[in-house]
């Protein structure tokens, strides 16, 4: 009974935050806002197969592997260009490269 009640509250709020800020933000707004939380909650792009070097490092800094998947899945659950997404890979390349170099 708890949970129903909670859940009841919950949707409540749920749906007057989404209508107070569908009043203020433009629509292209709310959509990256929703696609971000969604990334998120949802662990974004399976990125590890364009890094395969990834694993290492996030075995290396346990610490910062949750910082590392969170870093890499948002910019590569947006709509990114072609362009914009080989700018991405080849920076978190270098990234991983630099960290597997060391200790």
């Amino acid at each position: 009974l708890l949970v129903c009640v909670t859940f009841f509250f919950a949707s409540a709020g749920a749906s007057s935050a989404y209508l107070t800020v569908s009043e203020i933000f433009p629509m292209e707004t709310r959509a990256l806002a929703i696609a971000f939380f969604y990334a998120v909650g949802e662990r974004g792009v399976h990125w590890r197969f364009l890094f395969p070097d990834a694993e290492r490092a996030r075995a290396r800094y346990p610490a910062t592997a949750a910082r590392l998947d969170e870093a890499i899945d948002i910019p590569l659950s947006a709509n990114l260009t072609e362009r914009d997404r080989d700018h991405v890979v080849e920076a978190v390349r270098k990234v991983v490269g630099a960290g597997a170099g060391r200790c």
